[in-house]
């Protein structure tokens, strides 16, 4: 099976010295939905962080569908992986949804017809059909974070990244958005704290501490294992 996400050796430390990630590999196959846990600072979202590369290796490497992760295929690389963030409004910063979900067709410079079509179809995948004209200030947290997924959906990634999809929403809504993510045929990396959700969503979890994979597995082993979440601050 072919692999969507490589990594070797992959460490990073923030300019104040402190070591975020510490030589991490594993690869992640076309198709799979993988879950990343572990403790807040276990460095989740900076290993999310360098898939698309807004933050480069300083030492080992990171490949995405074939491309290494450097400064010449960044272009390429956000073509390819969508980075669905946290909080939506670091994602939405247009009038209306439909501006938002256009603006990456736009910038890859599809025709303006394709871009339209781009919008609808991402928009009735997340369960917002016809509402392009809506104002983003206007919608529910749970609607954000749908258009949110809109905006990368429009560019037809081949990896969608996900940093606490469900934080923040309701039962109802991270239903909803596990139900989503269910339904959508891509490969997926998600960092999340809400088990629940991930039991729904994902067949295999990787548990990060401290800048270090102390496991990587079936979801439901990994997730079974009372002492083992305890030991790293998940129950």
């Amino acid at each position: 099976m072919k692999s969507l996400i490589e990594l070797r050796g992959l460490s990073y430390a923030y300019p104040d010295g402190t070591r975020a990630l510490s030589e991490l590999d594993f690869r992640i196959c076309e198709g799979e939905r993988v879950a990343l846990i572990g403790p807040n600072g276990a460095g989740k979202t900076t290993l999310l962080l360098h898939l698309n590369g807004l933050i480069l290796p300083q030492a080992g490497s990171v490949r995405v569908d074939g491309l290494e992760v450097k400064r010449a295929n960044l272009p390429e690389l956000r073509r390819r992986v969508g980075f669905v963030f946290q909080n939506p409004d670091d994602q939405l910063f247009l009038p209306t949804i439909g501006e938002d979900v256009a603006f990456g067709p736009r910038n890859f410079g599809f025709p303006e017809a394709e871009v339209v079509r781009r919008v609808a179809s991402a928009l009735e995948r997340v369960g917002l059909a016809g509402r392009e004209e809506k104002l983003c200030f206007n919608l529910s947290l749970g609607e954000k974070k749908r258009a949110s997924l809109a905006t990368v959906l429009a560019g037809d990634p081949r990896l969608l990244v996900f940093d606490e999809p469900t934080a923040s929403l309701d039962p109802a809504g991270q239903r909803q958005i596990a139900g989503l993510l269910s339904e959508l045929d891509l490969t997926m990396l998600i960092a999340s704290h809400d088990l629940v959700f991930i039991r729904k969503v994902c067949s295999r979890v990787i548990l990060l501490d401290g800048g270090r994979i102390h496991a990587d597995g079936p979801a439901g082993e990994i997730l079974d294992d009372g002492g083992r979440l305890a030991a790293h601050a998940l129950v």
